[in-house]
């Protein structure tokens, strides 16, 4: 049996002895979309592709049970070729060492933006929620440090002492935190900017809302209902930032 990969139109092979009799759900192994596949009663009628509504550029962090993967139902899938081999489970397990193999051996910007590694992080909340988040930021390997009032982030700043920075509206009240912070970042000249990523913790505006970031002058937007993923995202954020500026950190060093 074949079915095409509505995202990327890769034909996919399916071993029907294995595959379920009505429908169910595979994994693309060159896009990684799910394909829902839904087997006709007819008993010489092809297998159809049943499509997915087209997704919000604007979704907020979509998390498991937004896209749900039937592990029981799910047939495996390679892409078809001439000389498909009966066992899907081999070929794919020969594809990820491969990728693994690839991903060992790559080479590495010459310096990016920022590191994976030890990422100092300052939480700039109200008490109660900076140390739920800075436990959580530990567990998952940064270096939370919980600041108080603005005078204690400029200093931080100066000294260049932070990698990430996150803050809220509520962030020291008394002393008008968020503006300060707002302050200081538009009197960051160029490069001090780019060595920091500043998040944004919003109660109204969605994650991942780029046209927003880019008018507030920060690097990323949370809804605080998504603070329990911000490990996630920050890494994803993180990932897709260094990206944006390798070329950039190239040049950069051979002209200096």
């Amino acid at each position: 049996m074949i079915v095409n990969c509505e995202n990327c139109s890769a034909a996919l092979q399916i071993d029907e002895n294995k595959a379920p009799t009505d429908r169910f759900t595979i994994r693309c192994p060159k896009c990684q979309n799910l394909v829902r596949v839904v087997i006709p009663k007819a008993g010489n009628a092809a297998p159809q592709v049943e499509k997915k509504p087209a997704a919000n550029p604007q979704t907020q962090f979509e998390t498991a049970e937004s896209s749900p993967f039937d592990a029981q139902n799910a047939a495996p899938a390679t892409p078809a070729t001439g000389d498909a081999k009966p066992n899907a489970n081999a070929d794919l397990a020969a594809l990820l060492s491969a990728l693994m193999q690839q991903s060992q051996g790559a080479v590495m910007p010459n310096k990016t933006v920022l590191s994976f590694a030890h990422k100092r992080v300052a939480v700039c909340l109200e008490p109660d929620a900076s140390a739920k988040l800075s436990r959580l930021l530990a567990e998952s390997g940064y270096q939370p440090l919980v600041l108080e009032n603005p005078t204690q982030v400029s200093e931080k700043i100066r000294d260049r002492e932070l990698d990430i920075l996150v803050f809220a509206s509520n962030f020291s009240v008394r002393f008008n935190g968020a503006a300060v912070i707002q302050q200081l970042l538009l009197s960051l000249n160029p490069t001090e900017r780019r060595r920091l990523f500043v998040v944004s913790i919003e109660d109204a505006l969605q994650t991942y809302n780029t046209q927003e970031a880019f008018l507030r002058n920060v690097n990323l937007i949370v809804n605080k209902v998504d603070l329990p993923h911000l490990p996630s995202v920050l890494y994803r954020s993180l990932r897709e930032y260094n990206d944006l500026y390798r070329f950039f950190n190239q040049a950069l060093a051979e002209v200096v």
